[in-house]
């Protein structure tokens, strides 16, 4: 049998039959008061499956190269952005404070999702614990939602 044809398998002993442990800790499916020895094994092959550590996959690997491209790109792009309008100061205009502000707002982006999801794709778990997670996922979507609020003002401004 395959794998996904063993997690299905577990998936519906799970739902239609009652799991016992033992005394020695191994799993026992229980069938009207008999043990099925077969359904025994493919939960505590299940059971093994789950616990298995994540591991990189191609799509992880391509992920990573394919954001830490994105990342240089909005770096260098924005930076060059910033460094102009940093130069053109003497022209004070709405629409310069709005790219200035807009390029500001596109690094941190760059920073907070660009930087934090490659490096937990190329990670492939979570290492950093709880409140760094939600720490993380807050300035991810409140950089995003800066930008695109900056977007939305520099459009009714036109």
């Amino acid at each position: 049998m395959s794998d996904d044809q063993w997690s299905t398998t577990a998936l519906w002993t799970a739902a239609f039959a009652r799991v016992n442990v033992t005394g020695d800790d191994s799993p026992a499916v229980v069938h009207g008061g008999a043990v099925d020895a077969s359904l025994t094994a493919v939960v505590t092959a299940a059971a093994a499956a789950s616990e298995a550590p994540p591991r990189a996959t191609q799509l992880s690997v391509v992920q990573t190269v394919v954001l830490s491209v994105m990342f240089v790109v909005a770096l260098v792009g924005n930076s060059a952005t910033l460094a102009r309008m940093y130069r053109m100061r003497r022209r004070r205009s709405t629409i310069n404070l709005l790219i200035t502000h807009l390029a500001t707002a596109d690094l941190v982006v760059t920073f907070f999702c660009n930087v934090t999801e490659a490096v937990w794709t190329s990670t492939v778990q979570w290492l950093a614990g709880n409140a760094a997670c939600k720490l993380i996922k807050f300035l991810q979507v409140d950089s995003m939602h800066a930008s695109d609020m900056l977007c939305y003002y520099d459009a009714s401004d036109r």
